[in-house]
């Protein structure tokens, strides 16, 4: 394992501030079609319902790719992998932004899914490998702020830019703040660390704590963002524009302050303190 630490043994507050911004990045294409919908059906010549299925397409991709990036690259140093999943989430927005048809458009999804994947999961990994043990709490939830926050305003301020400007606007704008993160990933710190293989990782879902929790969250996460997905949809007859954008960022402050604790309470997806754990290891 390589690992090159400041010399105050923390993740440099900029170094933090690119993964948290990453972060944001994917989590606001990864839920701001939601609020597209009736737009993008009509735009694409398809139902809202066909429409919908976009998100599923990101989300399938996104579960489905992340541990097998996992294992595949883990051996890599982790800016390369940020910066290619950054790269490929750039191409999978412009492709959203250009694409004319369904089938393009949902290609492009994939596209994105996979840098995300390749993003997200290894932004957590450098944030916590680099951070003393006293501050790799404060660093994990530092990075995982970005993704409360498009939930919270990105998805909303991103309604409100597609109804002014049209969705495509929309993607080719986090298309641009994904290409300013894809600069900055080289100045990251450097970070190689010891990999776990697929069957290793899938000898841990398998046993039985471990799916019965896994199979709960699954559930419960499928059947929340099932109803968020179609949310404007269903509003639509009594609300519009920006009171769709205001329910969007109300619904996806409930969610951030959803996400299940190790200890089973309700807490915050981005808690604010700092907190202690042991050294990484396999990632």
């Amino acid at each position: 394992m390589t690992i090159r630490r400041s010399s105050n043994d923390r993740l440099a507050l900029g170094a933090l501030l690119v993964l948290a911004v990453g972060t944001f990045t994917v989590g606001t294409d990864g839920f701001v079609l939601n609020g597209l919908l009736s737009t993008i059906a009509a735009d694409l010549r398809v139902s809202e319902a066909v429409a919908g299925q976009l998100t599923t397409v990101f989300a399938v991709t996104y579960a489905v790719s992340s541990p097998l990036i996992a294992a595949f690259t883990g051996r890599l140093d982790r800016r390369w992998v940020l910066g290619a999943g950054m790269v490929l989430f750039t191409i999978g927005m412009a492709g959203q932004a250009i694409g004319e048809s369904f089938a393009v458009v949902a290609v492009a999804r994939v596209l994105a899914a996979l840098g995300a994947a390749a993003f997200q999961s290894n932004a957590y990994v450098l944030a916590g490998a680099l951070a003393s043990d006293e501050r790799r709490g404060r660093a994990l939830a530092t990075v995982s702020a970005g993704m409360s926050v498009s939930m919270v305003l990105g998805v909303p301020i991103g309604v409100l830019a597609g109804n002014w400007f049209g969705w495509r606007a929309v993607m080719w704008g986090i298309g641009a703040v994904a290409v300013i993160v894809t600069l900055l990933v080289p100045l990251l710190p450097a970070i190689r660390m010891p990999t776990a293989t697929l069957r290793d990782r899938l000898a841990i879902v398998v046993r039985p704590p471990i799916a019965r929790v896994l199979g709960v969250s699954v559930l419960g996460t499928a059947a929340g963002f099932a109803a968020f997905v179609y949310l404007p949809v269903l509003v639509a007859p009594v609300a519009a524009g920006a009171m769709i954008s205001w329910l969007s960022s109300v619904s996806g402050s409930g969610r951030s302050w959803a996400t299940p604790s190790r200890a089973g309470r309700p807490t915050p997806s981005a808690p604010h303190g700092s907190g202690r754990s042991r050294s990484p290891g396999r990632r």
